[in-house]
């Protein structure tokens, strides 16, 4: 597999997969409540858990596939990810469902990590943005996908089908990975794993970057429903209104990358969007419940996704890029354990969902505020 377009096909596979295996326990969380017996807060550490492994194997995990090679870490990786499916799907017990999800999501961060460097090595100096951009989607790709064929799966067949499907799915793309190959002048091993005091500032502020900007979409997705039914509106409305970010982010998308390939102009389109998501979220913590509102969150997070995950691979020379992208994803998975908890915490100390919406423009304005630091990294 010597095109890149075709190996991003295939990293956009497998990215769908790790999706698909993510959002299983939201899209069977009736299921899994009524199997176990647990709550909502319970639903939530099991959600949770699938990422928790990055913030401690995002650097060890990029040094791993730089001594034993970045095709054969993807392969493991989705072994593990599928390993991980089938003892939640096999094994009976709480106790096995979560491990199995936690060795699951080992695999999917590791992976998640390496295959973004694949991504920056295959498009270097040429269409990043774009390509980023493309990648990128594949995250609401298989959340949708999840959704959609999970509950019905599980309503006919069983808790233990649904669960299958995801361990499957992760072996046939373990499979697939085997044709594989990397990017002309990338090695698939380096003799060194090491950054520099420039590759460090610039993953920290391109990981800082990133982790705020989704910290302000999550709130979105995490407190939408809440301020939705808040004010009224049917719980399955809400649900509908609130999805339709994701619609949008995921159509969107990729025309984000194209503009700044095409212009060059990654940190002036970045930061338009920004300003434009941190005045929707003003506007629905003021009041508002238009879902052209929750289309137009969509549409600029769309248009700023892929430059703003593309700034680390522009930015972080390729011979460092395998350790700052492990730091890039330690900072940024720090931050998706820490913003969401900061919104609720916020929502439960107002006593309105509202407050969490307040706490999403100080992320996303933190953002701008973030991308202001590239110019010091630089001369660091």
């Amino acid at each position: 597999m010597s095109n890149r377009w075709s190996a991003l096909a295939l990293l956009f596979l497998a990215r769908t997969v790790m999706a698909f295996q993510f959002q299983t326990v939201a899209a069977l969380s009736p299921f899994l409540r009524e199997t176990f017996g647990i709550g909502l807060g319970a639903v939530g550490f099991l959600l949770g858990l699938y990422m928790t492994p990055g913030l401690l194997l995002a650097i060890p995990g990029g040094a791993l596939a730089n001594r034993i090679g970045e095709k054969r870490i993807v392969i493991l990786s989705l072994i593990l990810m599928a390993a991980g499916f089938l003892i939640m799907a096999l094994v009976p017990g709480w106790t096995a469902t979560v491990a199995g999800r936690l060795m699951a999501g080992v695999g999917g961060v590791v992976m998640n990590i390496v295959m973004t460097k694949m991504v920056a090595d295959w498009f270097e100096g040429r269409e990043i943005a774009t390509a980023m951009s493309i990648f990128v989607m594949s995250w609401p790709a298989g959340i949708a996908l999840a959704l959609v064929l999970l509950p019905p799966v599980a309503g006919a067949s069983g808790l233990s089908a649904a669960l299958m499907i995801s361990a499957l799915l992760a072996g046939l793309a373990a499979l697939l990975f085997f044709g594989y190959a990397p990017a002309p002048g990338a090695s698939d091993r380096k003799a060194g794993f090491w950054a520099g005091r420039r590759t460090v500032a610039m993953a920290l502020v391109t990981g800082g970057a990133w982790g705020t900007f989704n910290g302000a979409l999550a709130v979105v997705f995490g407190f939408g429903v809440a301020l939705l039914t808040s004010r009224g509106m049917e719980v399955e409305a809400a649900g509908r209104v609130t999805s339709l970010t994701m619609v949008a982010l995921a159509i969107i998308g990729p025309l984000g990358g194209i503009v700044a390939d095409r212009t060059g102009r990654y940190v002036s389109l970045i930061v338009v969007c920004v300003l434009a998501m941190t005045a929707l979220l003003g506007a629905m913590a003021a009041g508002g419940s238009s879902l052209w509102l929750f289309i137009g969150f969509g549409a600029a997070c769309g248009l700023s996704a892929g430059p703003v995950m593309g700034l680390a691979g522009l930015l972080i020379p390729r011979e460092e890029r395998a350790a700052g992208m492990g730091l890039f994803f330690t900072v940024y998975y720090a931050s998706m354990l820490t913003m969401p908890v900061i919104a609720g915490w916020a929502s439960d100390v107002a006593g309105r969902p509202e407050a969490a919406f307040v706490a999403g423009m100080v992320f996303s304005a933190l953002t701008i505020g973030i991308l202001a630091l590239i110019p010091a990294a630089r001369r660091a």
